[in-house]
This record gives C-alpha cells, structure tokens and sequence, in this order.
C-alpha cells in the first residue's frame, strides 16, 4: 500500500525508550541518480541535479529488531523538499513505500521522524536497504546526517496509541452509517421547503404519539435509532 502522509518537524529532543532497539544507516555514495552527493565528516552533503533524485543506503548487516519502526534523521535544507519517498528495497516500487508530502525548509539543523509501523512490517532482513527519493526539483541541497532506524519513544508510542484509538472509532462510525442508510424506516420526511417565514416539512408518520423535530449528524443516528 501506498501511503502518504504529514512529515512532522521535531524541534526538540525526543526521550527516547528505555533499552531502545536502533540501526545506524549509511548512505551508498556510488548508488544514486540525479544527485551529487559527498560526506563531511557525518554528514551528507547533497545536491540534486534532474527531477528524480534518490540515494540508495548500504545493504543491512543485521536483522532489523522488530520494534524499530521510526526512521529518524538530521537535515538542513534552505529550501525545503517537495516530498521524501522511501523505498523499501529490495525491489524498489510503489506499493513498497511510503511518501512524506513535504519536508519543510529550514536554515539550521532540524530533527525529524517518520513512523513506519503501518509499512515496515516485512521489509527488514540482512540484505535489505531502503531508496530515498529527494522530491522532484533540480538545484537543491540538503545535508542529512544520524540517519537510524529505532524503535518509538515513550511520547511517540503515546501519539500512536491515540492514533490508533481515532482510527477505531471512525470503523466502528462508519459501520454504524452504512447501517444507518441501509435501513428502511415506516416513518420518513420525503419534501422540505424553506419559504420566507416557515419552513413547510412533508412526509408520513406512522403514529402520532412519537413524532418529533431534530436536527442528528449521521453518525449519531445509529445510536439514536437504537435507543428509540
């Protein structure tokens, strides 16, 4: 699945777990396209040089430890990036990766993390390396240094716990909606007609003895409908 998502700019230091799970990453200088690339000290130094810029990092040595699924690094790019894709490789397509839609611009160091745990799941053993696509503009240059692979920190697990618990709850709304709209009900309003001063409703109802005006969002219909 090709996933996309916001690149969220941590300005300030993460604690990380305790007896955290981590892989230091290298990037291959000899494997890139569009791209020069050179390392000062620990940094890479790069800048792009076509509309489909990548790098490919060193083959893994070790498996990779199940709960490392935050890719996390150090950039500096007074321009900003378009989109970040990473490839799981190998190979490398669509369907194995995942899009950042911008990282923003920055005139100074800026830590940043991308939870991978919705597509790592199976990308991971010796031999495996990730592509890391720079956008799609010519002349731009970004240093990257501390790129690891690690495991969520006790805020992020906090952040991805409550993620988890949104995504549940709209299932579980979205259900009760297509239930909802499925259901034929013997009472129903079949006309509305705003006028000057009133507005005229027309339908039919079934009794007298339990009929009543209000405006339900959808997706509390369904509980409505249960209680009634």
């Amino acid at each position: 699945m090709h996933v996309k998502c916001i690149l969220l700019i941590v300005v300030t230091c993460l604690t990380p777990a305790f007896g955290q799970s981590q892989i230091q990453f290298e990037l291959n200088t000899d494997r890139v396209h569009d791209l020069e690339i050179k390392t000062e000290g620990d940094t890479y130094a790069m800048r792009t040089t076509g509309r489909d810029p990548w790098v490919y990092t060193l083959s893994l040595k070790q498996q990779r430890p199940e709960d490392a699924q935050v890719l996390s690094f150090e950039y500096f790019c007074a321009k900003g990036l378009d989109h970040l894709q990473i490839f799981f490789c190998d190979p490398a397509s669509e369907s194995r990766s995942k899009t950042i839609q911008r990282v923003g611009l920055s005139e100074g160091w800026v830590s940043t993390a991308v939870d991978l745990s919705d597509v790592i799941e199976l990308w991971g053993k010796v031999g495996d390396r990730l592509r890391l696509d720079l956008g799609r503009r010519a002349n731009v240059n970004v240093q990257i240094r501390n790129l690891r692979l690690r495991s969520l920190t006790v805020r992020e697990r906090e952040i991805a716990a409550t993620r988890e618990a949104k995504k549940t709850q709209e299932r579980i709304l979205e259900a009760h909606l297509k239930d909802y709209l499925a259901t034929s009900f013997a009472s129903q309003v079949s006309h509305v007609q705003v006028e000057a001063n009133r507005i005229v409703i027309k339908g039919l109802a079934v009794t007298t003895d339990r009929v009543w005006l209000a405006e339900i969002p959808p997706y509390a219909a369904d509980d409505l409908m249960h209680k009634c």
